[in-house]
């Protein structure tokens, strides 16, 4: 149940482990790490996306394929 994998709130931000999509549907990463889009191209095909792990602080940038499936946050103004 990933909903429920403890993360840390030092920067007011919880990010649970929805792990991600690849391209031929298979999931990865359920309950270790999640991947958000970002709203910047890095080609044709790809994006950029930020990867943040349950178990560090450290979020990290990667260019990912745009048919995969990867969460994304809502913000409201």
């Amino acid at each position: 149940d990933y909903n429920n994998v403890p993360n840390s709130q030092d920067g007011g931000f919880d990010a649970p482990g929805a792990g991600m999509r690849k391209p031929d549907g298979t999931f990865l990463n359920l309950g270790l790490s999640t991947m958000f889009w970002s709203s910047s191209s890095s080609s044709p095909a790809d994006a950029y996306s930020r990867r943040i792990d349950v178990s560090t602080p450290v979020v990290t940038r990667a260019a990912g394929n745009k048919s995969s499936g990867f969460s994304i946050r809502c913000v409201k103004d």
